[in-house]
């Protein structure tokens, strides 16, 4: 269905008119009552609720319906039943309960019956004396509501809808909402009933038997289940007539959970409806009022009013329309028209039972506590009728009702609050019906009823015609349900629900046992039981099969109990990380993803169409050309006759000084690496050892001093092939010079799996030793590398009898085994590093995007919920982005990879256009054009996945599962959190940046203000301002060092510097590129207007900030 936005305007609006007027404009006489649920014919008889369908969709099939009209007919009923051994259900003439719980036999069973009360429903007696009215179980609630209000009385608790019979309320906990006196479930205004219950063949098969307060099996029985026996008579206490008075008040959602004990503790009848999509609730002001206030009103509630049929189609057509075509704009525009209207209409509250004029709507209890007008219709009509009658293909939804103890109602909201925060028109579906209907019933006796004061969250949501049709956002809903029922304990609704809801039911009620033994005596052979019924009341779960979550029979635990062919696979929740949902992944590219970022950008379509362009352009080249054809990174050490020049990977270290050196030693063997470090000693030189890669930013491999030239450079980069996996100890020993991306290969060709790794790949495993390179993960050892090591080899000096130098074995049994993790190469050369596996396993990444609103509250969760979790946060777009990271077992579908964006190969066009954009943006001191670029880059990040890949060729959708190899990486004293953040560098030294005040300010307030530590090889200088007083176990790294190397020979002044945080003399400038903290104007650039001034939130801050003047 693609429709234009006014198209999908007016024929929402137009239906949902229609549907108003046919609702509420039409005489009752042109509707059609509700169908039986029994249908018989010569081959038997299937019942149905009155939806038309059970949570399972198979049929109820049964021999036999039987139709008592008197409390002896019923009694003949059971005892037939009992002499033959047939198992029995009672159901009524509506049949609302949504579970199969009325089903008598299982799937392949005959011996079954029904026995229906829908004709014993003649028997009404009111005794005004004892305020009490005793009725057939058959009666239907309006029938008895009527005969109560004639005789000057009012019966207090009523479910809200009218359909239903006596008898199948008491038995199933119906209720309306009060935590006043008895409060308002109905069964606790119970004061005595008949049941009919099976006998010995000497007491003619089945018995009636009278039960009151006096009985201890009163409390089982008055929520049954129809377990128990056959409800016969009830009888209700009654109060003196009353009217009730109703105000609806409408408010925002900020603060209801704080507000609902007391508005419930203020109001007799409260109630609440929270439409979560629209950040609104609406609270019931519904109270008690004499019986002579003014006020002749109805509560006609406009969902349960007749429909055209033509109406009600079009709805159900309409709103199916936008699940197909996967519309959420178009949910929430159907969703704000029916919120609108409901308002209009007080939600069909009349003040004179023909309009609504104003509130308050003051009303006979009779007339305002429960309402289903749809009911009373002829059956000749066929024009109109309840708007989900099954017949006609109208509304079709699922019904979820959870039962909370008040204390932990809040706690709710709160989660449902943060999932909704995160996409609040994801929440458009529920809306569309009647969000969230908040109600309020009281402790009870009743075994299988609430044991304390309790809040009752009802929503209804889309259900789609085919068992297997996915629905939009159905993993929300999917979240929420579980939310409610295993994070929060809520009980379910013994009526209502899909099956999952009932898992572990019988732990939630404290008398369950009490229960349980009043059926073992009153229906020992289990004639009222079924299948069907165990199943709900025991709670457990049927045999998983495929596609079975779709519809809530069981939850997820693999993809196929999904829609895997649809796209559906099964997720951990959002904000419940233990539920399990089946969420649906969009395949790339689509309009919709590009119409994201098109908002994203906020471009115009031309603007748009020009940057995804060369953003295609700059993906073909880093994902299409041949590896072939992309130039490896260059060596850090560049030599020729006069000697050798060391960079890092970035060719400039922090002073853009060069550091140079006479010679580089390349070993291939340990005892090369020996001899090269006894060489060195002998001829006292300073030694610094290198990698292939270099990639640490600070100056601490230069070996040689700012004066001398004693100094040599050892490189393991020919030391690198090493590699020994040994499966039974479950580790792997490498020699120094190794690359990550080949230990990794090797370890996951052996079937085992390295915990953990930098995110960048271009690391040798000494150089990922020496500096804490780390991944993410407080799970475990955690994500830094050094915390998997369990032993490892380092050259050190020696006396000239040990020939200059020796290797020393390291593993947790020596002292400075810890000093040696972390050494930053002032300890020796390493080298062999012997690491920790695990078995092999996979990864599953999905990457959700938030408001950052919140963020600062919720990291914590995050990394304590998901193993390898991350965040990446855009604060120029108020935007994070939660990496939800967790392993998966090997044998979980998927063959992904992260090949992180920025890693991979660009077009050198591409990567020097970018950067001279950025200069000329520099230049001009255009933030808008920063801006922009940001936005471009933020919005090909998200539709790309930032290079996950799900196949090794492009982005498919979430999540991607991949082996660890392949997705752990890419191209502290306590538990920490790291923050890295990059940024534009001047080609000068002394060239301005745009806003790099705030950029040192960010930089101070983390260092100095906070304390925190820096990264050993990356950061500025001025970072390590201090350092040492941050690591509590400084001085015995310290004696380790002296210790293991006395003479400093692996010390250097550029390490010294870095090592004990010592500021360097203050030059002019030195502030600009984070030499030192300015404290005079003359260490900024006053010439280019850059001057030292204080910081703006951080007052002691001292940053280099442009002034106009």
């Amino acid at each position: 269905m693609k429709l234009t936005m006014a198209t999908l305007v007016w024929l929402v609006s137009s239906t949902l008119l229609l549907l108003i007027l046919g609702s509420t404009s039409l005489p009752k006489a042109y509707a059609m009552p509700p169908p039986s649920p029994v249908n018989c014919d010569a081959t038997g008889c299937k019942l149905h609720n009155s939806y038309g369908v059970w949570n399972d969709r198979k049929e109820c099939w049964v021999q036999n319906v039987i139709y008592p009209t008197t409390e002896e007919e019923l009694r003949f009923a059971v005892a037939e039943a009992n002499r033959r051994k047939l198992k029995v259900k009672i159901i009524t003439g509506f049949s609302h309960t949504i579970p199969k719980l009325a089903c008598p036999g299982n799937e392949l069973s005959k011996n079954s019956v029904l026995i229906s009360t829908a004709k014993y429903n003649s028997g009404i007696k009111v005794d005004v004396k004892s305020l009490t009215v005793t009725a057939d179980s058959g009666v239907g609630l309006r029938d008895l509501i009527n005969k109560v209000e004639e005789a000057g009385l009012s019966l207090v608790a009523s479910p809200y809808w009218e359909g239903v019979s006596i008898g199948g309320l008491i038995s199933t906990g119906a209720h309306g909402s009060s935590w006043w006196g008895k409060g308002g479930a109905v069964h606790d205004h119970v004061v005595g009933l008949s049941l009919v219950v099976p006998a010995k063949e000497t007491e003619g098969y089945a018995k009636v038997i009278h039960l009151d307060s006096r009985n201890q099996i009163f409390n089982a029985a008055k929520v049954s289940l129809g377990l128990l026996g056959a409800i016969s008579k009830v009888k209700l206490s009654l109060e003196p007539g009353c009217k009730r008075s109703i105000t609806n008040v409408y408010n925002n959602d900020s603060h209801f959970e704080d507000e609902f004990m007391d508005l419930a503790k203020k109001h007799e009848f409260a109630d609440i409806i929270w439409n979560p999509s629209k950040h609104a609730v609406i609270y019931r002001q519904d109270d008690r009022v004499p019986l002579n206030s003014s006020g002749d009103g109805i509560n006609d509630y406009l969902g349960f009013q007749s429909n055209l049929i033509l109406i009600s189609k079009t709805v159900r057509s309409s709103e199916k329309a936008l699940e197909t075509s996967r519309s959420v704009n178009g949910k929430c525009l159907m969703a704000n028209t029916v919120v609108g209207y409901k308002k209009l209409v007080a939600n069909g509250l009349k003040n004179n039972n023909l309009l609504f004029t104003g509130y308050p709507v003051v009303g006979r209890q009779g007339k305002m506590q429960t309402s289903g007008s749809c009911l009373y219709s002829s059956a000749s009509n066929t024009l109109s009728t309840c708007a989900w009658d099954p017949r006609i293909k109208g509304l079709f939804f699922y019904e979820t009702t959870a039962i909370f103890p008040a204390s932990k109602f809040r706690n709710f909201i709160q989660d449902v609050k943060k999932l909704r925060d995160l996409k609040p028109e994801h929440f458009c579906g529920v809306d569309i019906y009647n969000g969230f209907l908040i109600r309020f019933i009281k402790a009870s006796d009743a075994y299988l009823g609430q044991p304390e004061d309790s809040v009752v969250v009802d929503f209804n949501y889309y259900r789609a015609n085919e068992a297997s049709t996915p629905r939009l956002n159905q993993d929300i809903w999917e979240e929420v349900e579980q939310i409610a029922f295993f994070k929060h304990g809520a009980k379910p609704h013994w009526a209502k629900n899909r099956n999952l809801a009932f898992l572990g039911v019988q732990q939630k009620y404290p008398n369950f046992c009490k229960f349980l033994a009043a059926k073992k005596q009153l229906d020992p052979e289990n004639m009222f039981s079924s299948y069907w019924s165990d199943k709900i009341i025991f709670g457990n779960e049927t045999e998983k099969a495929e596609g079975c979550a779709m519809e809530g029979m069981c939850i997820c635990s693999e993809d196929k109990h999904c829609n895997p062919s649809k796209g559906y696979f099964c997720k951990p929740g959002i904000v419940y990380n233990q539920a399990k949902s089946t969420l649906k992944f969009i395949f790339f590219p689509t309009l919709s993803l590009l119409a994201s970022a098109t908002r994203m950008m906020n471009l115009t379509m031309a603007s748009f169409v020009w940057l995804v362009s060369c953003l295609w352009l700059l993906m073909l080249g880093s994902t299409f050309i041949p590896k072939a054809y992309a130039m490896p990174p260059q060596s850090p050490v560049k030599c020729d006759a006069t000697g050798c020049i060391l960079r890092s990977a970035y060719g400039v270290l922090n002073d853009r000084k060069e550091c140079w050196v006479p010679k580089t030693i390349y070993p291939t063997t340990e005892e090369e690496l020996r001899l090269a470090v006894a060489d060195a000693n002998q001829k006292k030189l300073k030694v610094k050892i290198v990698t292939g890669s270099s990639h640490s930013i600070p100056k601490l491999a230069c070996p040689g001093t700012k004066s001398t030239q004693n100094s040599v450079l050892i490189s393991t980069a020919k030391y690198n092939s090493g590699i020994q996996v040994d499966v039974g100890s479950l580790t792997v020993t490498a020699d120094s010079g190794v690359g990550l991306r080949d230990l990794i290969n090797k370890v996951e060709e052996a079937g085992l799996s390295l915990v953990t790794s930098p995110y960048w790949e271009g690391l040798s495993i000494g150089g990922v030793i020496s500096t804490g390179a780390h991944g993410s993960s407080w799970w475990g050892k955690g994500g830094a590398v050094h915390d998997h090591v369990v032993g490892l080899r380092l050259v050190v000096p020696a006396n000239e009898s040990e020939g200059y130098a020796k290797i020393i074995q390291l593993d947790s049994r020596d002292q400075n085994f810890n000093a040696a993790k972390v050494s930053l190469g002032m300890l020796g050369a390493i080298s062999k590093v012997q690491l920790s596996l695990e078995p092999g396993f996979k990864r599953s990444i999905t990457n959700i995007y938030n408001s950052d609103s919140h963020f600062e509250d919720e990291f914590m969760d995050l990394a304590q919920k998901h193993e390898f979790a991350d965040i990446t946060w855009y604060p120029s777009k108020r935007t994070t982005i939660y990496r939800q990271d967790d392993r998966v077992p090997l044998n979980s579908s998927g063959n992904g990879i992260n090949d992180y964006f920025p890693f991979q190969s660009f077009l050198v066009v591409t990567s020097t256009a970018a950067r001279s954009s950025e200069e000329v943006q520099e230049a001009t001191r255009n933030v808008y054009g920063k801006c922009r670029m940001a936005d471009t880059v933020v919005g090909f990040m998200k539709l790309i996945a930032n290079g996950l890949r799900n196949k090794n060729l492009g982005f498919t959708g979430y999540p991607v599962v991949g082996r660890q190899g392949k997705m752990q990486t890419s191209g502290q004293p306590e538990d920490s959190v790291v923050v890295q953040f990059n940024y534009y560098r001047a080609n000068e030294a002394l060239t301005p940046r745009l806003n790099q005040d705030v950029w040192e300010e960010v930089e101070q307030i983390a260092f100095f203000k906070y304390g925190a530590r820096p990264h050993w090889a990356k950061n500025r200088n001025l970072a390590f301002l201090g350092v040492q007083q941050k690591y509590p176990h400084f001085g015995k790294f310290l004696e380790a060092k002296k210790q293991l190397d006395p003479e400093n020979m692996f010390s250097s002044d550029w390490s010294d510097e870095i090592i004990y945080g010592n500021e360097a003399a203050k030059g002019e400038g030195c502030a600009m590129e984070g030499l030192c903290i300015c404290s005079e104007d003359k260490h900024c650039n006053p010439s280019k207007g850059y001057l030292c001034k204080p910081g703006i939130v951080y007052n002691e801050a001292r940053v280099c900030r442009f002034s106009a003047s």
